[in-house]
């Protein structure tokens, strides 16, 4: 059963809303290979007994508030594998449906989920819950809600207000954007490449040496897009934060991330991207809630409209998430897992994450930015550069 203090569409989630059926909605997505077929039925029940745990996830917006709905009913797909990317960019109604909708084929199991309900740390605590209900592991029924993000004490230090003021700061540089083709469309496309064992221990073998997962994947995505920069144009990577504690990384449900901004005009090797990434990113992630809080204040006082942003000048050029190494007791029974998004319409999106030792990035791209061709050439830059391979 909801609560009256998990109710209340919060001002984060509302921005998901306001555009969630049209071109500019947020959606995103696991890909799960599980070691076992799956059996709809019991996948039914599981995701029956997770949402009483995670009630949001079976909630409806109703009057600017979550209110108690069923919990989603599993698909059964053909080619499923095939499918992702429509099932993924398919829109949500929040008024007459659940947040969360879950397919499966076979060994595979497919999750797209509603950004207004949660990010994607939340979301591997959620399939965490159905998976362990799956595998018949005993599991807490009492409902998990969110609490709020500002109860931090890292969120209120000198530091995290010094890197609001920078972060408000204006670029003297225009962003470089990455080329759209025209008026955002809702569809995209994505690209993964699987790691194999050896090329994950290889990744691992790099990300130890000073660079970091991040760094290795980053690099070569900045080179890619500086490449097309114009003269007097600079990079604005977005890399989210999740704001969880470390003991608790994939729960509570809910948007619980912030962000950061870094700029370039000439490619960082791996070591200083990720130096710079560990440096600020706490209390920039912090900084970035008080900016949103701010600004939904800003706009209710004033009453102003939320217009999109121009898609030929956005304010961010390519986001660049690692969403990091995942326990197999987190998600018992599967063997690997994607994360297929988001599907933001203003820049490309690479996503990289580990289970069980086996690596994969993927990367999302809408229609107009140039689909699956212009994902499958980041994830190539991306492989070529930790390989040490020119020609794939």
């Amino acid at each position: 059963m909801l609560t009256a203090t998990a109710t209340r569409v919060l001002p984060t989630e509302r921005a998901f809303l306001d555009g969630c059926r049209g071109p500019w909605r947020t959606n995103f997505g696991f890909h799960l290979t599980m070691s076992d077929r799956v059996d709809g039925e019991a996948l039914g029940r599981s995701l029956v007994h997770a949402v009483a745990v995670h009630p949001k996830m079976a909630g409806r917006v109703r009057n600017g508030r979550w209110v108690e709905g069923p919990a989603p009913a599993p698909t059964e797909l053909e080619d499923l594998p095939g499918c992702c990317d429509a099932f993924v960019d398919a829109p949500f109604d929040p008024e007459g449906e659940a947040p969360v909708r879950v397919a499966f084929d076979g060994k595979h199991i497919l999750v797209a989920c509603l950004h207004a309900a949660t990010d994607a740390n939340g979301l591997v605590g959620f399939c965490g819950t159905f998976l362990r209900l799956l595998a018949g592991i005993p599991e807490s029924i009492a409902p998990v809600h969110t609490s709020p993000v500002l109860a931090s004490r890292s969120a209120w230090t000198p530091a995290t207000f010094r890197e609001l003021r920078r972060l408000r700061a204006p670029t003297l540089r225009r962003p470089t954007p990455f080329p759209a083709s025209g008026d955002p469309v809702g569809e995209s496309e994505s690209f993964t490449w699987a790691l194999s064992s050896e090329e994950s221990s290889r990744l691992t073998v790099r990300a130890r040496a000073g660079g970091g997962v991040i760094g290795d994947v980053a690099e070569p995505v900045i080179r890619e897009c500086l490449a097309r920069a114009a003269d007097g144009e600079t990079l604005v990577v977005f890399v989210p934060v999740n704001l969880r504690p470390p003991a608790s990384r994939w729960l509570p449900v809910g948007n619980r991330i912030g962000f950061i901004l870094l700029r370039y005009d000439t490619p960082p090797d791996a070591a200083r991207f990720k130096a710079e990434f560990d440096k600020v990113k706490i209390h920039a992630g912090y900084a970035a809630v008080w900016r949103r809080l701010g600004f939904n204040i800003k706009q209710a006082v004033l009453g102003r409209e939320q217009h999109p942003p121009d898609l030929e000048a956005p304010p961010i050029s390519v986001a660049v998430n690692n969403l990091g190494r995942i326990d197999t007791a987190d998600l018992p029974g599967a063997e690997q897992i994607v994360f297929l998004g988001s599907n933001t319409p203003l820049y490309p999106v690479i996503s990289v994450q580990s289970l069980g030792g086996r690596t994969t990035i993927c990367a999302r791209v809408r229609r107009h930015h140039g689909g699956r061709e212009q994902a499958k050439v980041l994830v190539d830059a991306v492989r070529a550069s930790i390989m040490g391979t020119e020609q794939l």
